[in-house]
């Protein structure tokens, strides 16, 4: 081994280097991880996990490029999902179902939304659905008593009671 050192040093050419080399079998893996179309926190995971064996070498600048586009892809995909759950919410909307039901999924969805355009709106949805259950829950408070009222006229002795449910 020392012979071939001394001719490649004589020849001018130098060894190779170990981290260089590793560095290169490190990105080939990241590279494959890349050309499968695997989930972008896949792939920075994988950019994390390599970062230090990598720094310094002639492939960090395929890293850090690597890295940013999972990144945008990552925020694209957040995009996406979004945009599609405040689709799938309009449409729930649109098909009347009870405000408590609107109020829970808004309540769910409001820590994703924080700080996105579409955090307003998800607002704006809330409060109408809010709106929409003190006046359904109001109705059913009203025919409840209504019933009652009823009810306690046709009972003996309840004349106390339809007084204090009238005040």
């Amino acid at each position: 081994a020392e012979e071939l050192i001394a001719k490649l040093k004589e020849s001018g050419e130098s060894t190779p280097d170990p981290r260089v080399e590793k560095a290169e079998k490190l990105m080939k893996e990241l590279r494959a991880l890349v050309d499968s179309k695997a989930d972008p926190d896949a792939v920075l995971k994988k950019c994390g996990a390599i970062a230090a064996d990598v720094k310094g070498t002639p492939f960090e600048n395929e890293l850090n490029l690597t890295r940013e586009r999972a990144e945008k892809a990552k925020s694209d995909a957040g995009r996406a999902a979004i945009d599609k759950v405040m689709a799938e919410l309009r449409d729930y909307v649109k098909g009347g179902p009870v405000p408590a039901e609107i109020i829970k999924r808004c309540d769910a969805l409001a820590p994703k939304m924080k700080g996105t355009a579409f955090e307003g709106e998800l607002k704006l949805i809330r409060e109408k659905a809010v709106d929409a259950l003190d006046e359904a829950k109001k109705a059913v408070v009203e025919k409840s008593m209504n019933e009652l009222r009823e009810y306690v006229k046709t009972a003996p002795g309840f004349d106390a009671v339809i007084k204090r449910c009238d005040e």
